[in-house]
């Protein structure tokens, strides 16, 4: 640890708190050591053991808890001594040891006028998809409000201190200092008395080896690790376990026996010779290097099943495997959410709580409140408003609960705000600049778009749609005969054909057909508004089929066909709002616990045993903290899109893939799964992760010109609403786009919504454009028959 100016100067005089006993604390020690060339040191201790004599520092006091004490008595015993104390001694540095401490250093250097060192033993920060215990989150929201306001913070190793740079705004950059110093070997007398109180460093023949494990000994250590591959190992290897504890695994206990050569009782599932490991009981402060005994030793780093009990690696372990985008996977198991997010579960596969920032939150929604009336005051028309309003709404949803939550960096909450504010300007400001063309088609094609909204186009289209997507159960491949024996969802060979299967030209044609169309579908569905059984079906028929066709088909989509049949039923069905409400209100929890048992279906895994509510909840959070558990590691790998063929994708999506060669294309989801999974597109193992818009925004235009994109998404938006607000019974294509940026756009961002609104509306364009020319040319020709009109 560099020595501090201003901090380490001479004469000082030092109060180090610490939450537990000196006597087997060896960082503390050094602390005390290093800080004692400065100055005095005064220590405060914490033990259910009387203090018999001082044991470091120039004076020693002791805050004395009866064994058993409940939470948080012993706490507030040692807050409250710990201020008494600083009051009368006015120290001039107050050394706060590890979390337990970090808020009582706080108050009591604010009482003292002191300054504040801050040493972090454990990295206690949340990991990205980590969800704390309640205990855990509480202390690590007293260090985020404690941290900060510390002079020096010290960290156990280099990558916790950035680790605790990047997430608290420190007054300097974290320092460290490591657990574990360089010393000399001990002499050979120090060696033999270490060798006679702990007989099992003794090595039984000269080719033995000893591997030493010293530290607490719990679960989440790796401690059942080390065990399961000394069976594996020859007989000449000697497990040493030197600590205190026990295990818990299931129903039985693994404890550890004294220090004279017994044997570790076995766990449930591993088989430990006799002989093959032993305890050497706590350490004692005499034992000042048992390491020196061992040629061997084992650390286990754990990426995400260790809290702030692990060692000194564990925390920095779980934050690399999000930072180096590494979400790792069982051997041969797939990921729950598939395709669909990147969320792993703990050992039981459950959900954690969310922990929100109370003051974040608050101003969330008093954002949202006020943001909601000024975007319904800057539209015109109600056309306007259906696509902004569920737009804000679904930003809001999946993205301002994320922003809320005690994980969510500083940038990433003004950029939420920042994005809204953009987004409102963009989509007037794209609707004030196509309101002409909108009158424009408005007065030449309402006619024919009418047509295609309930006449006999509307039919034919219908017809066309659903031409196109049988014929996809018959070429390449015949699958007509699934209809009536559907297959089991299998998202695995889903994913997998999207690299390894040629569509060929007949359907890659098909396809493009079908896109084409989509939108004229979505208008046609106007014609059955009154009939609901038969809109009810044609929503759903064309889901089936590409079940079939596909062996899986995403929730979403299913969801996006009953919030389109809610909106037309609640628009077109006034009587049955009641019932709708009713039936949302009921159904909503088990159909969300239904996706979320889908998740692990469709991946061939057992179905959770989560309750109806413990479903939705588990797919609620799930939804809503990607943002955190994807962006953050995104932006935090410091890649970015490239610009030119991010432009290049979106001037190119109305050609056919065949023919755009070998032009720099870039797949923006694609990309951006590559980098948080650190697996190549097509390997086993990957698939689809989703960012969230604000990440989205980050990785394609950095942090200074990230409002470009809700910018050009509200201009898109605002062009829509223009050209569709003066065209009559146009009501279910702007549902149709009022759920698509609602849903998609908020949720897997622009490569979701932009071949749809581009390629999708191609043939919508091409029909309005000719129309108009062929009206104008009417109008023209009857012009020049009444010269006098």
């Amino acid at each position: 640890m560099k020595q501090e100016p201003g901090i380490m100067t001479a004469s000082r005089k030092w109060l180090v708190l610490l939450f537990g006993d000196i006597t087997f604390d060896g960082r503390v020690r050094r602390m005390i050591d290093i800080a004692s060339e400065s100055g005095t040191v005064h220590l405060l201790d914490c033990s259910t053991a009387p203090l018999a004599d001082r044991v470091a520092g120039d004076s020693h006091a002791r805050c004395v808890v009866a064994p058993g004490m409940s939470q948080p008595h012993p706490h507030l015993a040692f807050l409250r001594q710990a201020l008494v104390t600083a009051r009368r001694l006015r120290p001039d540095v107050v050394l706060a040891e590890d979390f337990f401490t970090a808020m009582p250093g706080r108050l009591a250097a604010g009482v003292s006028g002191a300054r504040l060192v801050y040493d972090a033993h454990e990295l206690i920060i949340p990991g990205p998809g980590e969800h704390p215990s309640r205990r855990d989150r509480f202390w690590a929201r007293l260090e985020r409000h404690a941290a900060p306001a510390a002079d020096l913070v010290i960290a156990a190793n280099a990558e916790r201190a950035a680790i605790m740079t990047e997430s608290y705004p420190l007054r300097r950059p974290a320092t460290h200092m490591r657990n574990i110093p360089t010393v000399p070997r001990p002499a050979q007398d120090r060696l033999a008395e270490k060798r006679a109180a702990y007989p099992a460093l003794e090595r039984r023949a000269d080719d033995e080896v000893l591997v030493l494990y010293q530290g607490a000994v719990v679960l989440d250590r790796g401690l059942p690790r080390i065990i399961e591959a000394m069976a594996h190992l020859p007989d000449r290897i000697r497990l040493i376990v030197a600590g205190d504890g026990f295990m818990r695994c299931g129903d039985r206990d693994l404890w550890l026996c004294d220090p004279k050569h017994a044997a570790l009782r076995p766990q449930q599932g591993v088989r430990i010779r006799p002989g093959r490991a032993v305890g050497a009981g706590q350490r004692p402060a005499a034992l000042a290097h048992p390491a020196c005994r061992a040629p061997l030793g084992a650390v286990h780093r754990s990426g995400g099943q260790c809290r702030h009990g692990g060692g000194a690696a564990d925390g920095v372990e779980r934050h690399r495997a999000a930072q180096r985008r590494r979400y790792r996977r069982v051997p041969g198991q797939q990921h729950p959410r598939g395709r669909e997010g990147a969320r792993e579960r703990g050992p039981a596969g459950g959900a954690g709580m969310i922990t929100f920032d109370p003051f974040i939150l608050f101003f969330v929604a008093v954002f949202l409140m006020i943001a909601l009336p000024i975007s319904w005051l800057v539209c015109n028309g109600s056309t306007q408003r259906l696509l902004l309003l569920p737009m804000i709404i679904g930003f809001s949803l999946f993205n301002g609960f994320a922003i809320s939550t005690t994980l969510a960096p500083g940038y990433m909450i003004i950029s939420y705000f920042v994005f809204i504010i953009t987004l409102v300007f963009g989509f007037r400001l794209g609707a004030v600049l196509s309101y002409p063309l909108g009158v424009t088609i408005a007065s030449n094609a309402t006619a024919v778009l009418a047509d295609f909204a309930e006449g006999r186009m509307a039919k034919k289209v219908l017809i066309l749609y659903l031409i196109l997507i049988f014929v996809t159960l018959v070429v390449p491949t015949f699958r007509v005969h699934l209809l009536f024996a559907p297959p089991s969802p299998d998202l695995r060979s889903f994913f997998d054909a999207q690299f390894t299967t040629q569509r060929g030209a007949i359907g890659a044609l098909i396809s493009i057909l079908t896109t084409l169309v989509t939108p004229l579908y979505y208008l046609a569905l106007y014609r059955y508004r009154d009939r609901s059984r038969i809109l009810f079906f044609l929503l759903l028929a064309p889901l089936y089929m590409e079940y079939v066709r596909d062996a899986y088909i995403g929730r979403y989509e299913i969801l996006f066909a009953l919030i389109f049949f809610f909106i037309m039923s609640w628009v077109f069905k006034p009587r049955w709002r009641l019932g709708l409400i009713i039936s949302a209100l009921a159904l909503t929890p088990i159909l969300a616990s239904l996706a979320n048992a889908y998740t692990y279906v469709r991946l061939g895994n057992a179905v959770s045993s989560d309750g109806i509510l413990q479903g939705f909840f588990t797919l609620l959070e799930g939804e809503v903290m990607l943002p955190i558990e994807i962006g953050r590691p995104l932006i935090a790998s410091g890649e970015q899109a490239d610009l030119v063929s991010y432009v290049i994708w979106i001037a190119t999506l109305p050609i056919p893939g065949f023919l755009k060669g070998g032009l720099p294309i870039i797949r923006l989801n694609f990309e951006i799964s590559e980098i948080v999974l650190g697996v190549p597109r097509g390997s086993p193992g990957f698939y689809i992760v989703l960012p969230g818009l604000i990440s989205e925004s980050i990785f394609l235009y950095g942090k200074a010109l990230f409002a470009l994109h809700p910018l050009t998404i509200g201009m898109l938006m605002g062009f829509f609403a223009a050209i569709l607000q003066n065209i009559p019974r146009m009501n279910a294509l702007v549902y149709f786009l009022s759920i698509l940026v609602f849903f998609n756009l908020n949720r897997g961002g622009v490569s979701s919504v932009l071949p749809i609104l581009i390629n999708g509306f191609l043939l919508f364009a091409i029909i309005v454009f000719f129309t108009i020319l062929r009206e104008q040319a009417r109008r023209k020709r009857q012009s020049g028959h009444h010269p006098n009109g």
